[in-house]
């Protein structure tokens, strides 16, 4: 495999045993995608990107799952595939894998047209962002390359035909109990399997999952993404957390609490900011300083969110509200009251 990491096997309380693939989902990038096995079931959770080494690196890992484990698992047996979250990382592997996965396919609803209309989620978003990254004061030249870049790998992606719904509470297999968590994405959900949380990017080990304002996707956001990581602390019983990036999380309530302290500092520091009137853009580079190719974009969005959750808080104002009485679309100047 591409990613030099072998296939690592967990078990649960309940005997189900869970093996943790890796996937390199794009360039230098690794994912991690899980097959679940117990009496009841035979699950993939998740099946990376559509990125070439990523197929590739997906079928090395259920061959080792079958050679060194013995598990009879092949794409053509599996029982279910379950999507975290609408992510191409995490669905998109779908569309090459497309005439061998005839188990169904379950994602949340919120998702759930990602997967099966993706053409037209790409121009309806590729609209929005465009209007969002006019607001936040970025150049029309940078605002060409960030769309194009933003659209360049979803040419490879189409949708998919049947997907099944999967929500709050809803017990599938008797293996799986669905917890939704949106903020990272409106369809996010993690799977608790005994006491072994699958989490998807709702939790990681050392990053916190990127966020976007809701007003680009509804759902997303800060505010619903520090909700939903209360729900995951008062899981009772947790022992282990399996992400789709990064290391097992032992200890979730400690993530959870440096995650938020996380947030709580960029908020502070956002808010030091617009002590004098800034645009969205002029915040992110003067947070995360100057940043290069898609990591530019993710930035601009990540600094949206928080500017969002301030302003929708009452801790920031518009400034510059003439202007944008006048203009359809105008670029917005955040102060601090």
């Amino acid at each position: 495999m591409s990613t030099t990491r072998p296939v690592e096997q967990f078990h649960t309380s309940g005997g189900t045993r869970i093996y943790r693939l890796p996937l390199e989902v794009f360039t230098d990038f690794v994912g991690y995608c899980y097959v679940v096995v117990n009496e009841r079931c035979r699950a993939l959770v998740d099946v990376g990107s559509a990125f070439p080494q990523s197929v590739e690196d997906l079928l090395s890992g259920l061959r080792a799952v079958r050679d060194e484990f013995g598990e009879p698992v092949s794409l053509e047996q599996l029982d279910a595939v379950l999507i975290t979250h609408g992510h191409v990382d995490h669905f998109s592997g779908l569309t090459p894998l497309a005439e061998r996965v005839r188990a169904p396919i379950f994602v949340h609803e919120l998702d759930r047209r990602i997967l099966t209309n993706f053409e037209e989620r790409v121009v309806v978003a590729s609209k929005a962002l465009e209007a969002f990254l006019v607001q936040a004061g970025v150049k029309a030249e940078l605002r060409a390359k960030l769309r194009e870049m933003y659209l360049f790998a979803k040419t490879f992606i189409r949708s998919v035909e049947h997907v099944e719904v999967m929500g709050e509470g809803q017990e599938l297999f008797d293996t799986f109990r669905v917890i939704h968590t949106p903020g990272h994405c409106p369809g996010q959900v993690c799977l608790l399997v005994d006491d072994v949380l699958l989490v998807g990017d709702h939790v990681l080990a050392r990053t916190t999952p990127h966020l976007a304002p809701e007003k680009l996707t509804a759902y997303t956001g800060l505010g619903h993404y520090l909700e939903s990581l209360d729900k995951v602390v008062t899981l009772p019983g947790v022992r282990l957390v399996l992400g789709g990036h990064e290391e097992p999380v032992e200890d979730v309530s400690a993530r959870v609490e440096a995650i938020r302290r996380s947030h709580c500092r960029k908020l502070e520091r956002f808010l030091e900011l617009c002590r004098e009137p800034r645009t969205v853009a002029e915040l992110s580079m003067a947070h995360y300083g100057r940043r290069e190719g898609y990591d530019i974009l993710l930035a601009i969005e990540e600094a949206g969110a928080h500017v969002e959750y301030l302003y929708q808080r009452g801790y920031l104002a518009i400034e510059n509200l003439e202007e944008v009485e006048r203009s359809p679309n105008p670029v917005l100047r955040y102060r601090r009251l």
